[in-house]
Order: structure tokens, then C-alpha cells, then sequence
């Protein structure tokens, strides 16, 4: 049975790179993390929302995610567009967070990864980090908020979702789509396309799940799942000796 609708065959053939571009983001946001740990003097434990931080003038602030949560760490992220210079935003956001911290302790840290300028802090025991570039004449990032103090614990979505041996789980991300939550996995194994499809037919299947599309062909294999409690996709593609699996479920059980 071919997949005709030509977005999830899209999603397969560029799973690999987002992968390899999600693996140099994620060492990254950890080396972001590790400076932010060298700053000291948050006020207290209190619940925190992104939005009670003070918005620069002529930008756009707009929610990426507010409950999100990654890699079993929960997160909030907005994304910014402004049309002020890069050194302005900085500062803004300096003498903002300073309110933060004891008279002439240092609030911030700055640091350039990548094409990205950020900056760091602590505010109410969470980590701030924004993040900046100029695109396309316009200057863009993100600012995103995690708790300083948090153990991160995996979603029973994340840890009963069924793999081969051998398998490594290299993102987790969960968040609300309005009503409905969302879990999108990204997985990796030395199994080959075929039997990687044939392991998730199966499993799935057991699990109660019906089979509604599916493809295998030039290195891609995408599954189309349903189930009284949700839906869910499977994009898989051969990079030399790997599979990796991209899986979008809505719903709240696998």
C-alpha cells in the first residue's frame, strides 16, 4: 500500500538531518546550561511563567511552547523578532535581569555558539537563556526558561514506547496541541529499514494499534497508525548503518 499524501514522505527523507542537527543543538543547550550554573543569587522557588519578564520595544514575543517537556526536563520557550539592533536587545535584557541579582554581583553571562550570540541567567531558580541571530535582515531567537533544580523523569509515552534491542532514544519531546497531548520521539538502531518496519507493524499492532498506511522504499519507510485514543506516525530512514525513527503520537497512551 503506497502513502500518497506527499508531506510524510517529506518528513522521512529529511529525518536524518534533523537528527544530526538536533545531536549539535542539544550539546549546545548543555554547554548553555553548565554557564548558566555559574551564576548565583536566585531569588526563590516561586512558579515561573516567561511572560512576566519585561518585552523590549518593536518586538515580537510569541509562544513556541509553554508546557513543554524535553528530555524529561520541563521547559517554556518564545520566540522573538525584533527590528532593534542586536546590542540594544543585550542590553534591555541585561539591565532587566540585574533587578535579579545583589548590587554588583554579575547577572549574566555572554557567549557566542554557532551563529547564535546568548545570554544567560538565573531568575527565581530557572535558567534564562536567549538566544539570537539576524535572519534575513531581521534579528531572531528564542528565550527559554527550565527549573534550576529538577530531576528529570521520562513519560510513560517515552518509556513504554516499544523498541528493538540495542536502541538508543535520542529525543523526547512532549507538549499540549490544545486539548490533545503530543509526544514526538526520535530514535536510532543498527537494524536494517525492513526489519526496523516489520518490528513496528508488529509491536504496534499488538498494542492494539491499526495499521492504516504504509511505505518502504529508497532507504524511507513511513507507517500511518490509529487508535481509539490517538494517532500516530512513523517516518524511518537508512543513514549508512543506522535506521532512525521519527514518531508523532497524539494521544496520552501508546
Amino acid at each position: 500500500m503506497n502513502i500518497a499524501h506527499p508531506g510524510f514522505v517529506r518528513l522521512a527523507k529529511t529525518a536524518v538531518h534533523f537528527v544530526h542537527r538536533f545531536k549539535s543543538t542539544t550539546n549546545r543547550l548543555l554547554t548553555l546550561v553548565a554557564s548558566a550554573c555559574l551564576l548565583t543569587g536566585a531569588a526563590n522557588t516561586l512558579a515561573f511563567d516567561l511572560q512576566q519578564l519585561a518585552a523590549p520595544p518593536q518586538t515580537q514575543l510569541s509562544w513556541v511552547g509553554k508546557h513543554i517537556v524535553q528530555n524529561g526536563m520541563p521547559m517554556q520557550i518564545l520566540q522573538l523578532q525584533s527590528r532593534l539592533p542586536q546590542a540594544e536587545i543585550l542590553r534591555f535584557y541585561r539591565q532587566e535581569w540585574q533587578v535579579f541579582h545583589k548590587p554588583g554581583e554579575r547577572s549574566s553571562i555572554t557567549r557566542d555558539v554557532g551563529e547564535w550570540r546568548i545570554l544567560s541567567t538565573l531568575v527565581d531558580a530557572h535558567h534564562i537563556v536567549l538566544q539570537l541571530k539576524r535572519e534575513a535582515g531581521q534579528l531572531t531567537g528564542f528565550l527559554s526558561a527550565t527549573p534550576l533544580d529538577t530531576r528529570t523523569e521520562q513519560s510513560s509515552i517515552t518509556t513504554q514506547f516499544p523498541r528493538q534491542s540495542g536502541s538508543q532514544l535520542i529525543s523526547s519531546t512532549e507538549s499540549n496541541d490544545g486539548d490533545v497531548q503530543a509526544t514526538t520521539l526520535i530514535l536510532q538502531n543498527r537494524y536494517s529499514l525492513r526489519d526496523s518496519h516489520n518490528f513496528y507493524k508488529t509491536a504496534l499492532q499488538r498494542k492494539g494499534w491499526k495499521l492504516s498506511r504504509s511505505d518502504v522504499s529508497r532507504g524511507t519507510a513511513v507507517m500511518l497508525f490509529d487508535s481509539s485514543s490517538g494517532s500516530l506516525q512513523l517516518a524511518m530512514r537508512r543513514d549508512r548503518d543506522k535506521t532512525f525513527i521519527f514518531a508523532n503520537l497524539r494521544g496520552e497512551e501508546i
